[in-house]
């Protein structure tokens, strides 16, 4: 019924404009916004849209505030682009499985068309950061770290399920400050080239499914935002942080991995196309630093 109404101001608007009474077609519109609409005029005609309930930020202009001292323990930062049971899964398992007392979690929503759906989740420990517009991986990712709180910083894609308390061994390991970054899923590799599953303990690298780091590793670099696919991105800021003469750590955390979404929305060709060029992001950058690998170590 609501709808029906707003077709019918829509169509007086567009009536009164075609007699060039303004006036009263700026009094419709604010009749459509008073109903809690938007309305805007596009060369292919007026389009009126359910009224954002939220405030949206631009990626590029979010500034840091890595550099200011901690204000709980951890930050957990999960990046939205659909399907929200996903959220649901993880939050779930995180509550029923960990002390969350000084803990935060933050969800970017990469201007997603289900952008209310994210709101819902706000509230308590949990902020939403909505994007005002779609940004590649890296950027959305950073869109939410550079606001982190925690002094351990955890990115979590939202594949993993927590089935215990995922907190306290990250916490253990990164207490040694030989450690840098530490998660559940290690990567080697004997050439950059190619890389293998490690149970580790120390790996060249961990995969982005889990990654805890302090934060003050990240304040002097984020992800790059080259990357606007995930593939090879987790490498990179492994490589980031390890350059600094610090290990990458596997460390067993309880969690369940589901399918990755990321991956399944391509087909195979796409896939390919995709790794490939995220592998050179990679590759060009640190190809000549074979002293971070373990297989290289005299």
């Amino acid at each position: 019924m609501e709808d029906t109404r707003i077709q019918e101001l829509l169509r007086l608007r567009e009536a009164a404009r075609a007699k060039k009474d303004f006036a009263r077609a700026d009094e419709i519109r604010d009749e459509i916004a008073s109903a809690g609409y938007e309305l805007r005029d596009t060369a292919d005609g007026a389009v009126v849209e359910k009224a954002k309930t939220y405030e949206t930020a631009n990626p590029a202009t979010i500034s840091s505030e890595l550099g200011a001292p901690a204000e709980v323990e951890f930050s957990l930062h999960l990046l939205y682009e659909g399907f929200p049971t996903d959220v649901e899964r993880f939050l779930d398992g995180l509550k029923a499985g960990c002390d969350l007392s000084s803990t935060e979690v933050v969800i970017v929503d990469n201007a997603s068309p289900d952008a209310d759906v994210v709101e819902g989740w706000g509230g308590g420990t949990t902020r939403v950061i909505h994007l005002d517009r779609e940004v590649g991986w890296a950027a959305a990712r950073n869109a939410g770290l550079k606001g982190a709180r925690g002094e351990i910083v955890v990115l979590v894609d939202l594949s993993i399920e927590p089935t215990g308390d995922i907190l306290t061994p990250l916490r253990d390991a990164l207490a040694d400050p030989a450690v840098g970054l530490v998660g559940p899923f290690g990567l080697v590799s004997e050439s950059m080239r190619e890389w293998e599953s490690s149970e580790g303990p120390e790996v060249d690298a961990l995969e982005g499914y889990l990654i805890a780091t302090r934060r003050g590793l990240l304040e002097r670099g984020l992800f790059s935002e080259k990357f606007k696919w995930y593939r090879n991105a987790d490498i990179d800021l492994s490589f980031q942080i390890r350059s600094r003469g610090l290990k990458a750590v596997v460390v067993p955390v309880p969690v369940r991995r589901h399918a990755h979404r990321g991956w399944e929305a391509l087909d195979e060709a796409e896939r390919a196309k995709r790794s490939k060029r995220n592998h050179y992001l990679f590759f060009d950058r640190w190809k000549d630093r074979h002293d971070l690998l373990l297989s290289h170590r005299s």
